[in-house]
């Protein structure tokens, strides 16, 4: 078992956790696989149009996101996720 201590003279924190960057890479593979498994058991009817409406909403996203993080440090990481996300989208087939 885990014997902890508190004390008030000490105060520890972290941002994060390193918990984000591999975030964005799952949900890159996510949307990656998701329209390969789509597209190999043609359940895309109309390709161009999803890949256009999934543009557009990731684009705003990008932009609400980009908007925050004026405000939040934080939120970095999230419009780099969101970047690579964009030209994901835009390089599928």
């Amino acid at each position: 078992f885990w014997k902890l201590a508190y004390t008030k003279s000490i105060f520890v924190y972290h941002v994060g956790g390193g918990s984000i960057p591999r975030n964005a890479d799952r949900v890159l593979k996510f949307y990656q696989y998701r329209w390969q498994y789509l597209g190999k058991h043609n359940i895309l009817p109309f390709r161009n149009l999803i890949k256009v409406l999934v543009s557009l909403r990731v684009l705003i996203e990008l932009v609400l996101l980009y908007i925050l993080s004026l405000f939040k440090k934080e939120m970095s990481y999230k419009v780099k996720g969101r970047v690579s996300l964009y030209r994901l989208i835009s390089s599928l087939k």
